[in-house]
Order: structure tokens, then sequence, then C-alpha cells
């Protein structure tokens, strides 16, 4: 409804000469502020009234059932301040007290000529204009009560002629006084000293301009309260001159400290590294700061009042990160308030380098004066640059794939323990040991059953000890894997200073393999300790040959320890001519990549511990070496000597039986030869040994 409409007046004429009514609405339509609805009787008039109220009804008196009396009467029990004027033809002192004691609002008798009309219509106009004052003066004052009563807003008056303030309860409150009068000099007093001549100005302003002034000042009240007041002067003219001056006076110390704060907030965000952006209702900028303005190169006025989302796709890399920043920006500015937007990271491109930021979308309150006019809703986006972040991330995703990859080819995995909260976490690593799920729940009592009951007890003793003396552990222990394996481990635990508290932590890394290992290390150091056989390892670099290490046996056979043996080349062993000769051997060895089987002849001097079994000075070994590689190079020989010297021997005694056996033949072969010609024929000579005997001697 506009101005113009709310100061048209509505006004119900009810007269059951409908001639006479609708001369009467001519008449007071003329007036450009009136309308006028006519009515024939006193029950139309009622409905009308339900129907649309009016502003003022006029009624005639003398009317058939409802009399015009009767009628103001109904009208009262509903409207009780609603102007009635009773326009009638029957006048009398009787019928006009009656009137008034029904609550009539004005008497006016029908006369002849159109001036009734004129009056008539000042009648209505007077009368819906005070009423229409009442009630505005009644909405004031019952706002003065509002204002008085919300302990922030009183009111105030000044005497001119005395300098005696009137105080409302409102501003007594905030002066923490309880007089209703004070010298206006008490008031300045109250004000702080730099603000008082501010304040004595402005009062001073009203009463020689007779204009309105406002001002802000300090007050420390009466009640030693500190507050920041605005106030408002206006004056009250009498007979040309001021009198009074009215006010008020309104409690600003929340909205003071409230811009305070505000200016510390923008202080911060233009000194913070973050970037900064406020988007209202239609996704414009209206607040970036800074550091926003530096990550692109723009200004603010480049941004001001733009459309954030061009932007964003201007600068960033990934198309499917614009679409979540946007359905982000949605979320927040929507009504759903239990609906957070989750941060959107987005790589950024700009000043010819990307750079991965995370946005944070936080709603504004819009109460406070911390975004612009106009702006109904608005969201505040933080911007941090986390490409460090990101790359350490990454880093340590590595790191934990690393830590991993470890985990599983060492078969290791890690523990924590926290006493104080009876907390256990394990690694996927120690989780695999025990034949678990990596992503398994396991408590600290559920732990210990994976271990074998002989080892159990043993362990949990020194965990305690652990845990309440910091005494570390590491012992070997079986563990039965949930699908029943047994495999053997080391177990190790210490005590840590985490912060305030103490932890425990420590390991279980599976050492079957090694234990197998070690066992097999075992037996084959007895085996080469106890062998017979003369075992020796050669090392190989840069074609030179060491000793690295012999067995007992060959240390019995030389009269040589690994200590003198270690280190020394064949040749300052056994002299140069048989150690190059060794060497040659082992050269051989090197450069085919194959085993080599040899025979060596030494005089007894060469093997102290050894006598000849043949009786000429001679001792006999054979030797079989074999390369060992290590990434396709050979850096060592082993070899194996056996002593063949009961070989030797037995082959030399049987070549003597065998000599002595021709010699026996020849002999008997001598004595017989005529027989043997008599009866054997040349051509069944088939024996080599008999052919050559024959030859020798006949020919045969």
């Amino acid at each position: 409804m506009s101005f113009s409409d709310r100061s048209r007046i509505r006004v119900l004429h009810v007269d059951d000469e409908p001639d006479f009514a609708e001369v009467t609405k001519t008449f007071l339509e003329r007036e450009d502020r009136l309308t006028v609805e006519t009515a024939t009787s006193a029950d139309e008039g009622l409905q009308r009234l339900t129907d649309c109220p009016p502003d003022c009804v006029v009624s005639d008196y003398n009317m058939p059932g409802t009399d015009g009396l009767e009628f103001l009467r109904t009208v009262r029990e509903g409207h009780t301040d609603l102007p009635f004027i009773l326009f009638t033809g029957k006048g009398s002192e009787e019928l006009a007290s009656d009137a008034i004691s029904a609550g009539v609002t004005d008497y006016l008798q029908k006369r002849s000529g159109t001036e009734q009309y004129e009056l008539l219509a000042n009648r209505i106009k007077n009368a819906v204009q005070a009423r229409r004052e009442a009630r505005r003066a009644e909405r004031q004052e019952e706002l003065m009560r509002l204002t008085d009563s919300a302990g922030d807003t009183g009111g105030w008056e000044l005497d001119v002629a005395t300098g005696e303030l009137l105080l409302s309860p409102g501003a007594r409150d905030l002066l923490g006084t309880e007089c209703r009068r004070m010298p206006s000099k008490r008031f300045l007093d109250l004000c702080y000293p730099d603000n008082r001549d501010e304040v004595r100005a402005a009062m001073d302003t009203v009463i020689r301009a007779q204009r309105q002034m406002e001002c802000t000042c300090r007050l420390h009240a009466a009640d030693d309260s500190h507050r920041h007041l605005d106030i408002t002067m206006s004056p009250v003219i009498t007979n040309g001159g001021v009198t009074e001056v009215r006010g008020a006076v309104s409690d600003i110390t929340e909205h003071k400290q409230r811009e305070q704060q505000l200016s510390q907030y923008r202080d911060l965000l233009e000194s913070i590294n973050d970037a900064v952006f406020v988007v209202d209702q239609d996704r414009r900028i209206v607040y970036a700061n800074e550091q926003s303005l530096d990550n692109v190169g723009l200004t603010a006025g480049e941004v001001d009042r733009e459309p954030i989302i061009p932007l964003v796709e201007q600068y960033t890399v990934d198309r499917t990160g614009v679409a979540e920043f946007e359905q982000a920006l949605t979320t927040a500015l929507s009504d759903r308030k239990s609906e957070k937007p989750d941060p959107v990271e987005l790589t950024v491109a700009a000043g010819g380098s990307e750079s991965v930021y995370e946005h944070q979308f936080s709603r504004v309150s819009t109460s406070q004066r911390s975004v612009g006019e106009g702006v109904n809703k608005a969201v505040a986006i933080v911007a941090r640059d986390v490409t460090g972040r990101k790359q350490r991330e990454q880093e340590l995703e590595r790191a934990r794939d690393l830590l991993s990859e470890m985990e599983q080819l060492a078969e290791i995995g890690a523990w924590e323990y926290d006493p104080e909260e009876d907390k256990v976490t394990h690694t996927a690593g120690e989780l695999r040991i025990y034949g678990l799920d990596p992503e398994s729940e396991l408590r600290l009592d559920e732990a210990f059953e994976f271990y074998h009951p002989e080892d159990r007890d043993r362990l949990k003793t020194r965990f305690r000890e652990c845990i309440g003396a910091g005494e570390p552990y590491k012992m070997d222990v079986r563990v039965i894997k949930a699908d029943g394996e047994q495999r053997w481990v080391t177990a190790q635990g210490h005590r840590v200073q985490q912060q305030e508290t103490e932890v425990v932590r420590g390991y279980v890394q599976d050492i079957t393999n090694r234990k197998e290992r070690l066992e097999t290390l075992e037996q084959s150091e007895a085996l080469f300790e106890n062998t017979q056989d003369m075992l020796f390892i050669i090392e190989h670099s840069d074609d030179e040959f060491v000793v690295k290490r012999v067995n007992q046996a060959f240390e019995s056979a030389t009269g040589l320890s690994n200590d003198e043996l270690r280190g020394k080349t064949p040749q300052e062993l056994f002299g140069e001519a048989r150690g190059r000769k060794i060497e040659d051997k082992y050269r051989q060895c090197v450069e085919t990549g194959e085993s080599l089987s040899y025979e060596e002849t030494l005089v007894e001097e060469q093997v102290p511990n050894r006598d000849s079994p043949t009786g000429d000075g001679r001792v006999y070994w054979k030797t079989h070496i074999s390369p060992v590689e290590v990434d396709g190079d050979v850096d060592r020989i082993v070899g194996a000597t056996r002593d063949i010297n009961e070989q030797k021997r037995r082959e030399r005694e049987l070549k003597r039986r065998n000599e002595r056996l021709d010699e026996f033949t020849i002999v008997n072969f001598r004595s017989n030869y005529s027989l043997w010609e008599e009866t054997v024929p040349r051509e069944q000579c088939r024996s080599p040994l008999l052919a050559r005997r024959v030859s020798r001697k006949s020919g045969c």
C-alpha cells in the first residue's frame, strides 16, 4: 500500500433513505481524501463493517429496526475507538447525552444547504486524524517502553533555561543512576574527557542553529561501568526559540566492539598467507584479500562484484575440481544449515607455475556489518596453498608403501602400546605375521594368544617389565599363525617418551628362514671343520688370489693355521714356481667358469705333516675347485683337496705285483715253449702277451 493509499479515508454512511445517502456520498467524495460506501440499515452496516472495516462511520438515528443509537452501541462492542458520527435530522439534548454516553465521536444535525456536507467532511477528517495520531502516539509510547525495557536505549529532555536533564528509565540505566533529573554538567562529567567538547558543541549547535545533531561518546557511568553511546538531539521550538532539547541515547558498546573485531579480522585477513574471498547470494565477489589477488595477479577492482565461477574456471587446471567447487558453493549458500560443504582441492595455474589450494567454505552472518550492503547471504572461501603438504603427503604415502613393502620383504611388523589408554596399534606387517588380514582389529590380549604356550608367559613377563621398569627386551619366540603354522620370530620392545605420556614400541620379525639357514650353516660349518678332506676358500679380485679360509684338515696337513694362511697368495705360501702353477689353475677356473680337477705332487718338505707313501720323498694330492659367481663375476673359488697317498701306494703295489707276475709267466713260458709249439698252432695264438713272448722267442 502506497503513502497516498494510507492517507485516504474510507467512510461507511448508514441511512435508511437511499437518495439522501447517495447525495451525501456525492458531496463527501468531492474531497480528494474521502471514499464513501453506503448501507440502508444497521444490519447491512454491521456486515460492511465486518467485511471491510472503514476509517469512520456516519449513521442516521431514525432507522427502522435498529436505530442509530443501538447501532452505535453494537459497533462499540468490537471497535472501541472507531470514529462514529451521528448525523441525524432529529436533535435533542437527551439524544446527544445518550449518544455521548454510548461513545459517539461527534454529533451533527442535518440541515438544508450544501454547507452541512462540508461541515460533515471536516468532522470526519478531524475524527480520523485524531484517531490516527492517538494510535501513532500509542505506538511510539509502546515503542519507547520496548526500547527502554531492552536496556540499550533511553530518552532524555534538556531544559535550556535551567540546564537540567529529565531522564527516562532506559537513560537512567545507561548512565548508571537512579535520579530522574540530572544537571547537564554532571552528564558531561560522565563523558570521557576527549569526548566532552564534542558533546557540548553538538548541544550548542542544536540550540543555536535549531537543527538535529548526532554524536557518539565514551561514558564512564555512575555505576563505574564503561560504555559507548550514540546520542541524538532535536530542538523543541517555542515562539521562535529553543526551549527544550529532546533526544535519545543508545548503548552501542557491543557494536563498537564488533566493529573493532571486524577491523582486527580485516587486518588479519590482509596479513595471513591464505587467500580469502567473500561471495554473495549471486555468487559474486564482495571481498577479496590481498593474498588472493596476488595469487592470480589481479587487482581488487578487477574482481569486485565479478562472478567467482568464471574466475575459478580461468585459473583451474582440472575441470572436475570446478564442478566440485560449484557444488560446495551451492551447498554453502543453501538454507540447509545442517549440510556442511566438503573442502575442495583445486590445482591453480598462474604466473607460470601450478599450485594446489584447499578451499574451505563457511557461511557468513549478514546481520553484522561484515559484508556489503544489499547482501542477504554470503559465503567466506578460504584457500590455503597445500602444495607443500600434498608433496609431503605423497612422500609420506611413498614412505608408507615402502614401509609396507619393506615389512613384507623383511617379514617384519611394528606395534605400539599406550598403557594409559590401554590401546595397542599394529602395522599391517605384524598382522600378516599372525596370518591375519592387514585391516584386522586386534587387542593386546588377543595378540599374545598367537604366541606358543611355552613362550607366552616368558614374553608377557618381559613385556610387563618393559612397561614398569623401562627394561627393553629382545627374544626369539614361536608364533602359531591363524592357520596353525608355527613360525619363529624375534620379539623386541622398548619404552619411549611420547609427548606427555610413555608408550612401549617394538617389532616382530619372522626369522624362521633365518633359523633354518642358521641350522644349515651350523651343519655346513661342522661338516667343513670335521671332514677329512682339506677344504679351502680363495678370494679373487683384480686377477689376484688370496686364501680366505681353510678347515682343520688343511691346517693339519700343512702345519699352517688359518691366521698364517689368511690373506696370503699361493706364491707367498708355496713358492714362486708352485704358486704360479696353482694360480694358473685358479685363473683357468675363473675364465671358463667351470669346475676343474687336477693332481699335485709335492716333496715331503712341502708337507711337513705327511710322509711319502712310496719312499721316494713325494706326497700326492688331488684337488677339485669350483668358481662362485656373485652378480655375474667370480669373486671366490672353493676347493677340496684329498690326500691320495694311499691310493698311490696301492697303485704302485699293484704295479709291482703285475711286474712279478709277468716275470713268472715268462720263465714258465720258456720251459714249456716246445710243448706249446707242438700242440698250439701259430694262428691260434690269441693272447697278446703270449704273442709278444712268442715273437721274441720264435717268431710266433
